[in-house]
C-alpha cells in the first residue's frame, strides 16, 4: 500500500511538471494589456497572430512578443502597412468610443462623401452666380428707362444667381460637416490600431531588465 501510494505521488508530480512545462509560455499583446504568462503556445501566424491555451481556454492574439519554449521572439505582421486589430485576453476586438476600425473606416468613407458633395454644390454654386451676374450685366439696362434692353436674359441671369446662392449656401455646411466627421473617423481608426511597442534590455528602478516602450 504505502509502496502505490508512492508511485501515485511521483507520478502526480511528474505530471504537475509536465504541465508546468507545457504552460510556461509567455504572451505580449500588442495593445499594451499585461503579458499572458503561463500559456501555451500553439503556433504563430501572420507574423505576430499568436494562438495559445491559457488556463484550458484556447485563445489567439496579436502580439510584439512571445517566449516560447525558454525563447524570446519579436514579432512583427507581415504586412505592417495593413491596418490590424488587436484581441485581448478575452477575445474583444479593440474598439474606441464603442466602435472598431472598420466601423471608424466606413464612417470616413461617408464623411469623406459628404465633404466632396459640398465642395462640388460649392464650386457650381460660385461659378452660377459668377455666370448669372455676366448675364445680367450683359442685358442692357438702361438706367433712365430703368428696365434691361434684354428682359429675358436679365431674367434668367437672376435665377442662375439665385440657384447659385442655394448651391453655396447648401455646400458650405455640407463640406464643414464632412470634414469634421472625417477628422473624427480619422481619429476613431488611429486609436483602433494597435500601439506600437518595443521590448529590450535596460535599466529599470529594480536594476536591469525588460523594458516596454510605446
Amino acid at each position: 500500500m504505502r509502496k502505490l501510494l508512492l508511485l501515485t505521488t511521483a507520478l502526480f508530480l511528474t505530471l504537475n511538471l509536465w504541465a508546468q512545462s507545457q504552460a510556461s509560455d509567455i504572451v505580449y499583446p500588442i495593445n499594451g494589456d499585461s503579458a499572458i504568462i503561463n500559456c501555451q503556445i500553439h503556433d504563430i501566424k501572420d507574423g505576430n497572430v499568436v494562438f495559445f491555451a491559457k488556463d484550458g481556454k484556447e485563445l489567439v492574439m496579436q502580439a510584439f512578443a512571445v517566449k516560447r519554449n525558454g525563447e524570446f521572439i519579436n514579432l512583427k505582421p507581415v504586412d505592417p502597412s495593413a491596418p490590424v486589430m488587436a484581441n485581448n485576453a478575452n477575445g474583444g476586438e479593440l474598439t474606441y468610443k464603442g466602435y472598431n476600425y472598420n466601423d471608424y473606416a466606413s464612417m470616413k468613407k461617408r464623411a469623406q462623401g459628404t465633404q466632396t458633395a459640398g465642395f462640388v454644390l460649392t464650386v457650381v454654386g460660385i461659378v452660377s452666380v459668377v455666370g448669372g451676374y455676366n448675364m445680367i450685366s450683359n442685358a442692357g439696362y438702361n438706367s433712365s428707362a430703368k428696365k434691361f434692353a434684354n428682359e429675358q436674359k436679365a431674367s434668367t441671369g437672376a435665377l442662375v444667381m439665385v440657384l447659385g446662392v442655394a448651391l453655396t449656401g447648401t455646400g458650405i455646411p455640407l463640406a464643414i460637416v464632412g470634414t469634421a466627421k472625417s477628422k473624427r473617423a480619422s481619429v476613431g481608426m488611429e486609436n483602433c490600431k494597435p500601439k506600437e511597442t518595443t521590448l529590450h534590455m535596460g535599466v529599470t528602478p529594480n536594476g536591469i531588465g525588460l523594458v516596454m516602450k510605446f
